[in-house]
């Protein structure tokens, strides 16, 4: 017979109903108060060109973003109510309204800029270089002094990516009309989640974990990043196949592939086996998005296959391949062999998501663990490519997706930090620990809350 310890009723009324202020928990106030202050801090460094010390906010911001994190943890029923959510989802549009007008870090939103502005002239973006005679009258200071490979490449986004770039053209020629754009797909990720959350019988509360989160707030909101329109098509063709819409489902899914390639990993998460709806759906939604385009023909790839030579992805910059090589002086085939047990981990994971015990319904767990497999085995260079594990956190918290999405700011490399490879070194074999503790871990230890009836 085990013993039950009963808490003193004051202490249980405390847990039950924090401390409140208009009618919603002092400690709330608190971690919005704060948060909203090194985001204002935050866009003040933008202003500045200050990106160091930037960087280092993204880091600190982490300390307080995990506090928050454990006191929604540990109170998330208690804040499943409308006036809560309506703070989190306020501060956390405040925030990024913030960040909107201030100078991006990075200059890949340029490209997007000019990517709409050829389409709005009636060209086909993959045809030409930005530095090519026909688009001289496109040029400006503004915008084309500022493009990355102006004169090495043409542009490597997919033609849903173009499609967004097209639109935002069309709303205002401009840098921040895009980053509002890329906002707009996070508003259609919230959304997605908010519904995922609820059915799934988990606390809504659990929507700060991405609204509040410092990467995809610096990166969407600061930076613009295309990754945006990915991850919430992503998350909308999974609240479609909770739904029983299968071929909705595959041709969202297919709209996230076509804005960055990534969602295509969850497909078998997604499908219902031997039903040919969602992959009819993703198929025909493929070919409507690139259609369009094909006028260039083999050029419809755009710099994609040198971008994965320049950046190492085939091998030489995976980390995984340089730590076995630089341990053991191993050459050969190493890269072979590499990417042949990636295959295999993700056939496992697919066929595992594949034969799910509830095939009508998805399941958050295998979802993850696809992402988390592809991100861990391309060991991405920039920080913004983790922002597509950041949804995962609100429907199933994971340390090693917390640990991986709050440290990538460091790949930005500050002067107080050691060399690049050090870095990564102390980003991923971390998060194979973690990983490890995810799977043995109770799992209570981070269950969702059941929402209030």
């Amino acid at each position: 017979m085990t013993a039950q310890i009963i808490d003193r009723p004051d202490h249980a009324e405390r847990r039950a109903h924090p401390a409140a202020l208009f009618g919603m928990p002092v400690a709330l106030w608190m971690f919005a108060g704060l948060f909203l202050g090194l985001t204002a801090f935050g866009a003040w460094q933008m202003a500045l060109y200050e990106h160091d010390r930037l960087f280092a906010l993204m880091l600190a911001q982490a300390v307080l973003y995990l506090a928050a994190v454990w006191w929604v943890l540990r109170n998330g029923a208690a804040l499943d109510r409308k006036p809560a959510l309506i703070l989190v989802l306020g501060v956390a549009l405040l925030a990024r309204a913030m960040l909107l007008p201030m100078p991006p870090v990075s200059t890949d939103v340029y490209r997007y800029v000019w990517d709409g502005r050829v389409q709005s002239a009636g060209i086909n973006p993959y045809r030409y270089m930005p530095a090519n005679p026909a688009l001289t009258g496109l040029r400006d200071e503004e915008v084309y002094s500022r493009i990355n490979r102006v004169d090495t490449a043409v542009t490597i986004y997919p033609p849903m990516a173009q499609i967004v770039f097209l639109a935002a053209s069309k709303l205002g020629d401009s840098v921040t009309a895009m980053k509002a754009m890329m906002v707009a797909f996070e508003a259609l990720a919230v959304f997605a989640l908010l519904r995922l959350l609820k059915a799934g019988g988990q606390s809504r509360a659990h929507i700060l974990f991405y609204a509040w989160h410092p990467l995809p707030l610096f990166e969407f909101a600061g930076s613009g990043h295309v990754d945006a329109i990915a991850i919430g098509l992503m998350l909308a063709a999974m609240l479609a196949a909770n739904a029983k819409r299968p071929f909705l489902s595959g041709m969202l899914l297919a709209a996230g592939a076509a804005a960055k390639y990534v969602p295509a990993v969850i497909g078998p998460a997604l499908y219902r086996r031997w039903d040919w709806r969602m992959p009819a759906g993703f198929g025909l939604a493929l070919v409507l998005l690139y259609l369009p385009y094909l006028g260039v023909g083999r050029g419809i790839l755009g710099f994609l296959p040198g971008y994965v030579q320049e950046e190492g992805i085939a091998g030489s910059g995976i980390f995984w391949v340089a730590l076995v090589q630089r341990l053991t002086s191993a050459q050969g085939n190493l890269t072979t062999a590499y990417f042949g047990l990636v295959a295999l981990v993700l056939a496992g994971l697919g066929l595992a998501a594949l034969f799910r015990r509830a095939p009508d319904r998805i399941s958050p767990a295998l979802t993850g663990a696809l992402l988390l497999a592809f991100t861990l085995a391309v060991t991405p260079h920039y920080a913004w490519y983790f922002s597509w594990l950041v949804p995962l956190l609100c429907l199933r918290p994971s340390l090693a997706v917390l640990w991986l999405t709050l440290a990538a700011p460091a790949l930005y490399g500050l002067p107080w930090l050691p060399d690049a490879f050090t870095v990564q070194v102390a980003i991923y074999l971390p998060a194979l620990v973690l990983i490890l503790l995810d799977v043995l871990r109770p799992q209570a230890t981070f269950s969702a809350e059941r929402a209030p009836s």
